[in-house]
């Protein structure tokens, strides 16, 4: 059976890594939002000043570490950079969002370890899109 390939398929096709490209950068680009959200956290988690400035300083702290995805990056490439990107982006929010919610219960260090879990992976995610 042959498949007729029409251009607007043609054109999703060679438009689909855009989109992808500027959907991943808006997600790794979220971890520039934290002071807007902050404040709702700190409530949430009842948590002080200082520890959600520690919560913070974890965000931080895991986009400072991107030399290690470029190491994995000059190594393996950009895909699966990208998916341990998404994979830890994607969990850390996930957790943090569940402890927020009050699913899970977390201490400060959970918190910092989810903070710095997906400020991690907006690092690699940013390393594997250029």
């Amino acid at each position: 059976m042959r498949l007729l390939w029409n251009p607007l398929l043609s054109t999703l096709y060679e438009s689909a890594p855009l989109v992808v490209g500027v959907l991943i950068m808006t997600a790794s680009g979220s971890i520039y939002l934290t002071p807007a959200y902050s404040s709702a956290l700190q409530t949430a988690l009842g948590f002080s000043n200082t520890d959600i400035a520690a919560v913070s300083t974890a965000v931080n702290a895991g986009t400072w570490l991107a030399v290690l995805p470029g190491f994995f990056f000059d190594r393996f490439g950009p895909k699966p950079t990208l998916l341990i990107g998404v994979f830890m982006l994607t969990l850390g929010y996930l957790l943090m969002a569940c402890a927020a919610a009050g699913y899970i219960n977390v201490n400060l260090t959970g918190a910092v370890f989810f903070a710095f879990l997906y400020g991690h992976g907006s690092s690699w995610a940013q390393t594997a899109v250029p």
